[in-house]
């Protein structure tokens, strides 16, 4: 379990893997999800790219859920 601190609402939530990895590799970047899968890839052996993407997105949708990250417009 991971602590994350959210300032703004001045929560405490308690996350578990993978939560703490992925946001430990977007750090401050923009990332959308593949990127994210791309950078644990490079950190973790990840055996199935798509079933990592799915994941992924899940845990996105709950932090995004949270307030934790935020959906933006990534540019083409």
């Amino acid at each position: 379990m991971t602590l994350v601190y959210h300032r703004r609402s001045g929560v405490t939530h308690m996350v578990a893997e993978p939560v703490p990895e992925i946001l430990a590799v977007m750090g401050d970047d923009r990332l959308d999800a593949q990127d994210i899968v791309k950078r644990l890839g490079e950190q973790f052996d990840l055996q199935d790219s798509d079933d990592a993407l799915v994941s992924v997105i899940a845990r996105l949708e709950e932090l995004a859920a949270l307030g934790l990250v935020h959906r933006v417009l990534l540019d083409a």
